[in-house]
């Protein structure tokens, strides 16, 4: 898990996930990350329960610093929406592959992971999820 510590900006948040990522694929070729989405789900039940004490809807720019708890923060869907921007846009920057669902992800886990292991040893990593593609 990335710890999300006092006074560090969203953009540094970011840049934690980011090597965490490094770190967990440092033998990878490649590493491609799923996100779920967070519009219809077959886990809208589940997802309402949640947010029964979650914060207000936030805008997140890179340059500020969070002040919210992360399990608060997560606890909205808007909120974990916008975090998943800044992450991709991270990921993208520094040659990590990104796909997004518009709802549960384990489908596309399994395809893209299928797909990859056509060429090479795949693992797949539960921290977004994140499929590495290992040189053989």
């Amino acid at each position: 898990m990335v710890k999300w510590e006092q006074q560090q900006t969203w953009q540094e948040i970011a840049n934690s996930y980011l090597n965490y990522e490094h770190h967990l694929g440092s033998c990878s070729q490649k590493i491609i990350v799923v996100f779920d989405g967070y519009s219809r789900s077959p886990k809208d039940h589940d997802h309402i329960r949640r947010t029964k004490n979650s914060c207000c809807d936030l805008q997140i720019r890179p340059d500020v610093v969070h002040w919210t708890p992360r399990a608060k923060f997560l606890d909205n869907t808007h909120n974990k929406s916008e975090l998943i921007h800044l992450l991709s846009s991270t990921f993208r920057k520094h040659d990590i592959t990104v796909e997004q669902c518009d709802n549960d992800a384990d489908t596309l886990i399994v395809r893209e992971a299928l797909a990859a292991a056509s060429d090479c040893y795949v693992e797949v990593s539960n921290i977004c999820v994140s499929i590495f593609l290992l040189l053989d």
